[in-house]
Order: structure tokens, then C-alpha cells, then sequence
């Protein structure tokens, strides 16, 4: 299992958890964490659905909850696909491309925002993923999107509720975690009652389904065990 991400670490942190999915022969997914003074808060990861059904919109329900909660450090990583421009011949620097990922880091201090990118190829010895060195990569895939997240400070999501946008996220198939403690403070800890309205009714059908059939199973299991 990978270490929790590390803001001082941010290429180690990836790489870490890159490992995890090549070994078990995964692509690795975009994944976007956010930090309070260095600490890891959030965790967003669209799943394997929204990577084929919805791929343009990747990059806007990553950082989707990032102004909403008002969070001013993010690290992202990716999977990317490494060419050399200087190759001419269009299919040959294709067929030498080479993999790996893709790693950025954006921090918001007053009103200045700071990104930095960079690119590290995979290679293999044995069974265990290596890393070529870290090559900066001026502005990556990510830079525009965390940019923007950064700068809008919620003023986009005024009428949402971070709980409605995690909602909505999940709808879509991303996977929204936040760390334990920091329910309350962003908005998390919402009673379920007062959320029902954003609840689609095929969902409350599901939770009730399931709550029932977990009610059943405890109740066979407890009478087996009693005879």
C-alpha cells in the first residue's frame, strides 16, 4: 500500500502510487490531492467509466470541489505518453514513444499562483516499475485547469454545496475521499436528511434495497448462531 502523499515529496508521493497501480497492470489514473499547510485533505479519482464516457470533462471534475472548499495547494498525477520532438518522421517518434507520468504541483499564496510540471519515464527492472529522473516540463497538462481552480475561490459555486458537487461528482464515477477531521470544516457533516432532495430517486431505491438486505443477512446469521 502507498504512503500518504507528502506536499514536500510531491514527485515521491506520485511515483509511490503509480507503483501500485503498474503492479497489478493498471493505467494510471488522474488523481488530485489537496493540502492544508501541508497536510493531505482531499483526494478526488474519476473511475475507469468516466475515463472512456466522459474524457473531456476529466480535468474540469478533478478540481470541480478545489475553489468550493478553498483549498490553495494541489498535486495532480497522470498517466502521459513521452515523444521526442526532435525526432522528424512523424511514425517513427511515435513507435520510440516511451510512458510514464505526469506530475504537477500548484500552490496559491495571496494572490499569486505558482505551478510546477514535470515528466518522468517509466522503465522496468523485473517486476517493479523504475523511474528515469524527473524532467521539468515548464507548463504541463494540468497547468491551465489549476490555475483557474485556484484563482476562483469559490465565487463559481456559490449556489452549490461541496456535498452536492461530491454527489454529483459520483454520479459521473469519481471517487471523492476527505481526510478524517475535515468533514465539519468542509462540509461534509451535512445530516442525510438534509440532503435528500439532491438524491436521485433510483439512489434512495438502491440504499433502501441495500439497507434491507443487510438487515436480512444480520438476522439469518444471528439465527444460525443461535441454533
Amino acid at each position: 500500500m502507498a504512503r500518504p502523499p507528502r506536499w514536500n515529496d510531491p514527485i515521491g508521493s506520485a511515483c509511490d502510487e503509480a507503483e501500485v497501480a503498474l503492479r497489478r497492470g493498471l493505467m494510471v489514473r488522474p488523481t488530485l490531492y489537496g493540502f492544508e499547510d501541508g497536510e493531505p485533505t482531499l483526494r478526488v479519482q474519476p473511475g475507469w467509466n468516466t475515463l472512456h464516457a466522459r474524457r473531456d470533462q476529466v480535468h474540469s471534475m478533478l478540481v470541480a470541489l478545489v475553489p468550493a472548499l478553498g483549498i490553495r495547494q494541489l498535486l495532480v498525477f497522470s498517466h502521459a505518453r513521452i515523444t521526442d520532438p526532435s525526432i522528424g518522421d512523424v511514425y517513427l517518434r511515435d513507435a520510440l514513444a516511451t510512458y510514464g507520468i505526469a506530475v504537477e504541483v500548484a500552490e496559491r499564496r495571496g494572490d499569486q499562483v505558482t505551478t510546477r510540471a514535470h515528466l518522468l519515464e517509466r522503465r522496468r527492472t523485473g517486476d517493479d516499475p523504475d523511474w528515469a529522473e524527473a524532467d521539468p516540463a515548464g507548463d504541463g497538462m494540468w497547468t491551465a485547469v489549476l490555475r483557474q481552480a485556484l484563482t476562483l475561490e469559490g465565487a463559481a459555486y456559490d449556489d452549490t454545496t461541496p456535498m452536492g458537487l461530491a454527489y454529483a461528482m459520483s454520479r459521473w464515477g469519481s471517487v471523492v475521499e476527505v481526510a478524517p477531521g475535515w468533514h465539519e470544516r468542509y462540509g461534509f457533516s451535512t445530516p442525510p436528511r438534509r440532503l435528500e432532495h439532491l438524491v436521485r430517486s433510483g439512489d434512495r431505491r438502491r440504499a433502501r434495497n441495500l439497507v434491507r438486505a443487510g438487515r436480512t443477512a444480520a438476522a439469518t446469521s444471528g439465527r444460525s448462531a443461535a441454533r
